[in-house]
């Protein structure tokens, strides 16, 4: 980084956290957009896993923790 992009990054930085309302226009726009992009494609993945679950009928709606406490039921009691 040259001496020259240095300069612009610290002047940006520092302007951006100079008054509160830097901070809010800036940063908190930032994580706000930053959390939303990371968490739509986990949703998303996790919806189509609970469709295609339902469609394929390996899960009932009404009995998803009753399966998942079954596996782990008798995965400890073989390990036993």
């Amino acid at each position: 980084m040259s001496i020259a992009e240095y300069e612009l990054v610290r002047t940006f930085f520092c302007s951006l956290f100079a008054s509160p309302q830097g901070v809010i226009k800036g940063v908190f726009p930032v994580i706000f957009w930053t959390k939303l992009i990371v968490l739509i494609p986990i949703l998303y993945e996790a919806a189509l896993n609970r469709e295609l679950g339902d469609i394929i009928g390996k899960k009932n709606k009404s009995d998803r923790h009753g399966e998942l406490q079954g596996v782990y039921g008798s995965s400890l009691k073989n390990n036993s």
